[in-house]
């Protein structure tokens, strides 16, 4: 039984949800599942039983709650206090970044990284996504902030948020006569796309090529200023971008299009190894990261 499994348990008896609770987490309904029910396990009783859709505390979750809110207040009252007391040293972090999430995170998360409100100190070194492993690894980093590729499984992954994307034509474009396109209608068509680096990029050329569709690449830029003035100069060119950002250029010449038969979304995601313990100011970082997305 670990403070872990004791604020799962205080999270559900907050929302009488494994599916709110686990969203409130950032964890999955199944993960969330797992760990109460070995929780349970080394408990030897059930916490819970099902009312309709709710679920309710037996007698022994009762008993459990109430000694379980009182040595989770007493943990985070000392891990407030070694927060203060904590000498410059250890208080230092080296975080690397994907710096496009840092640009997309929501405010909370942006002003905690950015804003230096927190008394850590806080290093954040700029990267792609497909580079964060070798760092992890070596441990020359506490933690990634990336997008979620396939190497992500050998760590230790908590979600942040979601980045939604989209493709953008020119109003005089054959495309711009559709609100959403299916991915075949990208079949020949002339196209910027990300840098190879990148994790939309990657995920990109993946969905593309199990459908064999095979478009002209003519340019791979990632900054959205760039993509605009391309196709303002280029009317026959169509171009992936984040939603945001096709929102953000406000071009009137500009149509916005969704793909109806295909998630483009990214996963921005925060990575540690497995295979370490987080010292006491790691934990503080990564409670603070997840409580600053949580509140957002």
């Amino acid at each position: 039984m670990d403070i872990r499994q004791m604020r799962y348990f205080l999270e559900i008896c907050k929302f009488g949800s494994i599916s709110q609770a686990a969203g409130s987490l950032f964890i999955s309904q199944q993960g969330l599942s797992s760990a109460i029910r070995r929780l349970e396990q080394e408990l030897g009783c059930d916490l819970f039983y099902r009312k309709g859709n709710s679920l309710v505390l037996t007698e022994h979750g009762q008993y459990f709650l109430d000694h379980a809110a009182d040595l989770v207040s007493s943990f985070d009252t000392l891990q407030n206090h070694y927060r203060s007391v904590g000498t410059k040293s250890n208080r230092n972090l080296f975080i690397l970044c994907v710096y496009s999430i840092i640009a997309k995170s929501p405010p909370a998360l942006q002003q905690f990284l950015l804003g230096n409100d927190s008394d850590m100190e806080i290093s954040i070194g700029e990267c792609y996504s497909a580079e964060c492993p070798r760092y992890l690894d070596a441990d020359e980093c506490s933690f990634a902030i990336c997008y979620e590729l396939d190497w992500c499984a050998r760590f230790e992954v908590h979600p942040l948020f979601q980045v939604e994307h989209c493709f953008i034509v020119h109003q005089d474009h054959p495309l711009a006569a559709y609100d959403q396109i299916t991915l075949d209608q990208l079949q020949n068509t002339r196209m910027i796309v990300p840098e190879q680096r990148t994790a939309i990029r990657r995920k990109m050329d993946e969905l593309l090529r199990a459908r064999k569709i095979c478009p002209t690449i003519v340019f791979e830029t990632n900054q959205a200023l760039q993509i605009c003035n391309l196709i303002m100069r280029d009317r026959s060119l169509v171009a992936r971008v984040t939603l945001s950002d096709a929102v953000a250029l406000g071009n009137p010449n500009i149509r916005i299009l969704r793909v109806s038969d295909a998630d483009f979304s990214t996963h921005a995601v925060m990575v540690h190894r497995k295979d370490r313990p987080l010292s006491v100011i790691e934990r503080l970082f990564h409670q603070d990261v997840l409580n600053a997305v949580r509140n957002t």
